[in-house]
């Protein structure tokens, strides 16, 4: 893009320490550090553009949206992660597979078809099933099929006990 003041033609404006903007206050400051946006709003650094990423100038210093002007989607690509206070807890996609980390993952409500698990499982609470239900295991033989199943199997454990009212 080129324009022309008095006759003069400007096809481009290259200067290190150039900032533009409404006022000091509010601008966009392209910095004398190489490869570097600042975007500073109410004479704050806000936010900052390096090589391949946008990101706040202080650690817990921007929002992404309000709580009444939020973003539509996010899209992420395969092996993304969300990281949650420098890797405290982790959301991990990998190839049909979301994995939590670090922490403990805590619902109010769970919805789901299928619910496939490694390892323990503590509920601390009751287990409400509604419509056709099943608890299957293969290695310790538990199996609770009702709502018109009507089976209900638990192999002889050693200092194990399941209670059924």
């Amino acid at each position: 893009m080129a324009f022309k003041v008095n006759d003069v033609e400007i096809t481009s404006i290259l200067n290190a320490g150039f900032k533009t903007g409404r006022d000091s206050e509010n601008l966009i400051d392209f910095a004398t550090t190489d490869n570097k946006l600042i975007f500073r709003v109410n004479n704050v650094n806000e936010v900052e553009i390096v090589a391949n990423v946008l990101q706040p100038t202080t650690s817990d210093g921007a929002a992404l949206g309000t709580a009444s002007l939020m973003w539509s989607d996010l899209f992420l690509a395969d092996g993304s992660v969300i990281n949650f206070n420098n890797g405290d807890m982790t959301l991990t996609h990998s190839s049909n597979t979301l994995t939590v980390a670090g922490g403990t993952f805590a619902t109010a409500a769970l919805t789901a078809t299928t619910i496939n698990g490694v390892g323990t499982a503590t509920i601390d609470g009751d287990l409400t099933f509604t419509g056709a239900q099943s608890i299957t295991t293969s290695a310790g033989n538990l199996t609770i099929t009702p709502a018109g199943g009507q089976t209900i199997i638990q192999a002889a454990r050693t200092n194990n006990m399941l209670a059924l009212t």
